[in-house]
């Protein structure tokens, strides 16, 4: 019976492991290929993603061309990749990885190699551009641009 029971947990477990994703996991899906850019926000309604989602509308092309996608992260709601939805992660484990409060407005960026390259309280265009633009990646993309 011993046995049984733990056949049962571990299938349990194995089962539950692969329908939901660390943040980690989720982000390692475009690992090399994708910039990403982790928006925390209280809510929808929030002034600052509010001034932010008109920074991403304005500057469109910018992200396009620095292979920049967009999480936005809002505790008790869907994960949003690029607005649509990532039901396979929770906001709490955003929350959880980066170490965000639920009611804080926060924006990470994370690099090709999955590490976090920069984090902002405040959401500053000409930082995060920059940022991306000294990256090693980045200016073997301009070079080969040219």
């Amino acid at each position: 019976m011993r046995y049984l029971s733990f056949i049962f947990l571990l299938v349990i477990s194995m089962t539950l492991s692969a329908a939901e994703q660390t943040a980690s996991q989720a982000l390692a899906e475009f690992a090399w290929q994708k910039r990403q850019l982790i928006v925390f926000t209280p809510n929808q309604q929030n002034e600052a993603f509010k001034r932010f989602q008109a920074f991403k509308t304005e500057y469109a092309d910018d992200f396009a061309e620095r292979k920049l996608q967009v999480w936005t992260i809002e505790a008790g709601k869907p994960v949003l990749l690029e607005g649509k939805q990532k039901s396979r992660v929770t906001a709490k484990a955003f929350y959880d990885r980066f170490a965000v409060k639920a009611g804080e407005f926060r924006v990470v960026l994370i690099g090709y190699d999955q590490g976090e390259k920069l984090r902002q309280r405040a959401f500053n265009i000409d930082d995060l551009l920059g940022e991306i633009d000294q990256m090693p990646m980045r200016r073997q993309e301009i070079r080969s641009q040219d």
